[in-house]
């Protein structure tokens, strides 16, 4: 072995462990420090995650507590989550959870939305009819419902007032559910026992606003009637419509041995003209109708024996109270009185329908302006051309669209303008309306070259309107007769209602050119828009306190006298005149004499029953609604959806409305 290789071995032998563990213990180090990184980033995560988790946990559950405080609230409250028959059906907030209540930071709000049919009547329902049979809404301490000595009104239903209850000695007040007043001077009898001083309930009826598309009045203006029918025998007919003439009105009211028939429709009766303007009842051999007939034949069934409730046949009615009826609507200071003959109505909305109240007689709250229009045709129609213009020939028969013609022909320009002049008796607009068009509507046919425009003169005597083209036939497009057509012209300048009132029409046809041009009109119509106050109940039917009697203060509704087979009121509907009064005092009746419900602001209850008739003289049907459906929504401060849940209320059976609920759906966001 050489010298070099006993050195390198000795070198190689020297080699030992000496400074191994400081290396392992560095990579120990960096390894565990790795390690530890990776644990505490996941503590922290951790941490964050269980932090997160805990405040979501308290924000679920404070939704789900404000959630359950909402249907609680809504579950006992009958009314509360009924489909109100608007169309979008809007949510309404009807529980608030304030921050801090159950750990929640921020404040909780439920909505609550209806679904479509929720709690809808199948008889009767708070949609449809007023909750109580009789319901004063008075504010007059002084006012509310009272009856006379003697009388005796049997109830299906309850009875409130919202402010004082009169039954005197002798008189006898019977509700089949409860009576209630805030204040009650019972001398009579009352049965059951009244309530007095008891928190007045809420009602619909009383606030429309809770059922606004149920309770509403007229949203347009009924149509203006013109010239009333003359007394005929055995029918005469109305139609649906404005009144504003009482005399008028009353002529035909006053006809004997005759069918009065209001057709079905809505009846507005505003009498502006002179002297009273209370409709007077009291034609005993002349029966009212209102409605789809029942049981009788128009032009055929003579007064005598059109059908009539009687104490042998108490649902008798010659008004069909399954088909659409009549709503009598009561403006200003008009209104109505029946003292004999038979008067028998029937709601506009028919039995059969529980989406709707169904109103037979209702007293503005309010006043409201609404649109109209009315249509009629042109009479009397002239040739007023100059001297020298071509005639027009049988310009009569420009009056109606029937197939028959007014014609003339223009063989050349040299001839003046042919002018058919037309007065429009109808349509008529109401006082106090704003006019806001007139269109024409003429129905034509044209022939070779030339136009024919319309003018319009207004009558009060005003300067005539700027003509308007209706239809041009220029030379480089002849006109050819293929049959009639209809065009339009539409004036906007006439504003008030005596412009268009007694107005007159002219339709000019020009020949331009130096060519034939020929004209056949079969007929004209009018139609004016506008808009027109519907007035609320004023003068005597709104002073207070009502007093029994009194010329200061007349009921808007009143029925007297003995009841007899020629004599007698029948009201298929609900009388609603929240902010005027009802005098009830026929005696010796053996019917309904309402049979779903009356709210005035006073009801004066006068009547008695037949001998032997043990029925109610007012009810309401059963009130039956269907299950409530409701869809609860929770949302935070700033909107946010946090939860949401569909209930469904009903009763112990399952098939009717009531305060179990029942969860459907509980979707947390």
């Amino acid at each position: 072995m050489t010298a070099f290789a006993r050195r390198l071995s000795r070198r190689i032998d020297a080699r030992d462990d000496t400074g191994s563990a400081l290396a392992l213990a560095l990579v120990f180090l960096m390894l565990f420090g790795i390690y530890v990184g990776v644990v505490l980033s996941f503590a922290q995560t951790s941490l964050r995650s269980t932090a997160a988790v805990r405040d979501e946990g308290a924000t679920t559950y404070a939704a789900g507590g404000a959630v359950d405080g909402a249907i609680n609230a809504v579950r006992t409250d009958l009314t509360a989550g009924v489909d109100p028959g608007t169309t979008p059906i809007p949510a309404t907030s009807c529980f608030s959870l304030p921050a801090g209540q159950l750990g929640n930071t921020a404040p909780v709000t439920v909505t609550c939305r209806p679904r479509s049919g929720s709690g809808a009547g199948a008889t009767g329902s708070l949609r449809s009819q007023p909750a109580q049979a009789v319901l004063s809404t008075a504010s007059d301490v002084d006012e509310g419902i009272t009856m006379s000595a003697g009388a005796d009104v049997r109830v299906t239903g309850s009875v409130l007032a919202r402010q004082k209850l009169t039954v005197p000695v002798g008189a006898t007040l019977t509700s089949t559910t409860s009576i209630a007043a805030r204040t009650c001077a019972v001398l009579g009898t009352a049965t059951p026992a009244p309530q007095c001083g008891a928190t007045i309930p809420s009602d619909p009826a009383a606030d429309p606003a809770a059922f606004p598309a149920t309770w509403a009045g007229p949203t347009t203006y009924p149509t203006p009637v013109g010239t009333l029918p003359a007394c005929a025998t055995p029918v005469v007919r109305l139609s649906a419509g404005t009144y504003q003439s009482r005399a008028a009105l009353q002529a035909v009211l006053n006809c004997p041995n005759t069918v009065i028939w209001l057709r079905p429709g809505q009846y507005y009766f505003d009498f502006t003209d002179a002297g009273t303007h209370e409709l007077i009842f009291d034609t005993a051999s002349s029966v009212v109708v209102g409605g789809t007939e029942s049981g009788w034949t128009p032009n055929i069934t003579a007064a005598a024996s059109v059908p009539r409730p009687t104490a042998a046949s108490p649902q008798a009615s010659a008004c069909d109270r399954s088909a659409a009826g009549v709503e009598l609507v009561f403006g200003g200071d008009s209104r109505m009185s029946v003292r004999s003959g038979s008067v028998q109505l029937c709601a506009l909305e028919p039995s059969t329908t529980a989406t709707k109240q169904h109103v037979v007689v209702r007293g503005l709250s309010s006043t409201t302006t609404v649109p109209g229009s009315t249509t009629g045709a042109v009479t009397g129609s002239t040739d007023t051309g100059a001297a020298s213009s071509r005639k027009w020939l049988n310009p009569q028969n420009a009056t109606v669209v029937d197939g028959s013609y007014a014609y003339v022909k223009m063989p050349n320009k040299n001839d003046p303008p042919s002018i058919l002049r037309m007065p429009v008796s109808s349509p008529v607009v109401p006082a106090g309306a704003t006019v806001t068009s007139v269109r024409a509507d003429v129905t034509e046919a044209l022939e070779g070259t030339g136009n024919m425009t319309v003018r319009l003169t207004p009558g009060n005597g005003g300067a005539p309107t700027a003509t308007l083209m209706l239809r041009d036939c220029p030379v480089a497009t002849p006109c050819t007769n293929t049959g009639q057509q209809t065009d339009s012209v539409t004036h906007t300048g006439f504003t008030t209602a005596a412009q268009v009132n007694g107005m007159s029409l002219e339709l000019i046809l020009d020949n331009p050119n130096n060519s034939p041009v020929e004209a056949w009109v079969d007929g004209v119509t009018v139609t004016v828009s506008f808009t027109a106050p519907m007035r609320a109940v004023s003068g005597s039917s709104a002073a207070a306190p009502y007093v029994v009697g009194s010329a200061a203060t007349t009921p808007l509704l009143a029925a007297s006298g003995a009841w007899s087979s020629t004599s007698q009121l029948a009201l298929r509907g609900t009388v609603y005149a929240p902010t005027a009064v009802v005098d009830l005092a026929q005696t010796g009746v053996p019917h309904v004499v309402v049979d779903r419900g009356v709210v005035a602001r006073h009801v004066a209850l006068r009547m008695t029953p037949a001998g032997g008739y043990t029925g109610p003289l007012i009810s309401v049907p059963p009130t039956v609604q269907s299950p409530r459906r409701v869809l609860f929504t929770a949302t935070d401060a700033s909107g946010t959806v946090l939860l949401s849940s569909e209930v469904v209320f009903a009763d112990s059976s399952g098939g009717a409305n009531g305060a179990i609920p029942s969860v459907q759906t509980w979707a947390v966001r």
